[in-house]
């Protein structure tokens, strides 16, 4: 992909792992794997699947979550930031938390957000949302009173459900594996789903930010990881756009 696929711009130049240590070790620095729009700054994979084709990076044995009942539960009810790579972008969202009435959590994988966010407010209705979840994860989650749907991430699958709207949406981790006009989808979507006072939260690697680039962070999941983004408040409009 050459153009941007978010502008359609050709003011694009590629990006080398040159500035970085690679966590995946074995790709060289010459090697590039993603391009950055010099119009819009969106970073993107150069070399992307078709989307019936993405399965092939989200199959069953790379995301088992075989544990049994009991050691989700062991796990849901003891979080802390040795034991959950996310623990600390969890804590942004505690006065949000404590505020809400309905809670949905896209893409929730394990279901640690959701068990943080039951955690500390005993009373919300929350919802967890994710393409894969095994009998013993949902199970766990049940006793937590926190409701569990198996589904992909989007609108038309969104809207069989037929949600009322919430306070607060999150996506941990997840708007990265998105192609850009399905995200677009997505957000747009998002928004009829939040109440007015309602907050959307939305963490993911950030291009521009010295330690993601000082370990070519941004890059770790290459073919899961589409699009990569950077904080700047003024970007997201025009993502949108």
């Amino acid at each position: 992909i050459k153009n941007c696929p978010n502008c359609l711009s050709k003011n694009t130049i590629q990006l080398f792992h040159s500035d970085g240590n690679t966590i995946q070790g074995f790709l060289p620095n010459s090697k590039s794997l993603y391009n950055l729009c010099r119009d819009c700054e969106l970073v993107f994979l150069n070399k992307q699947i078709s989307k019936e084709n993405l399965k092939i990076y989200y199959q069953n044995f790379a995301y088992e979550r075989k544990n049994s009942k009991n050691k989700h539960l062991k796990l849901l009810k003891n979080l802390n930031e040795y034991n959950t790579s996310h623990y600390s972008n969890y804590l942004h969202s505690y006065k949000k938390i404590k505020h809400s009435k309905s809670i949905l959590d896209l893409g929730s994988g394990n279901g640690e957000f959701v068990s943080y966010a039951r955690k500390k407010n005993k009373k919300t209705k929350i919802i967890a949302l994710d393409w894969f979840m095994p009998k013993q994860l949902k199970s766990a989650l049940k006793d937590l009173n926190i409701t569990p749907y198996t589904s992909p991430i989007t609108v038309d699958s969104l809207k069989k459900f037929k949600f009322e709207k919430f306070d607060l949406i999150t996506m941990w981790e997840v708007v990265e594996h998105f192609k850009i006009d399905d995200l677009k989808q997505i957000l747009s979507y998002i928004y009829e789903l939040i109440n007015d006072k309602g907050l959307l939260i939305i963490s993911t690697p950030d291009f521009d930010d010295p330690h993601c680039k000082s370990l070519d962070f941004w890059n770790m999941a290459a073919g899961e990881h589409l699009s990569v983004f950077n904080r700047e408040i003024h970007t997201l409009p025009r993502y949108l756009s």
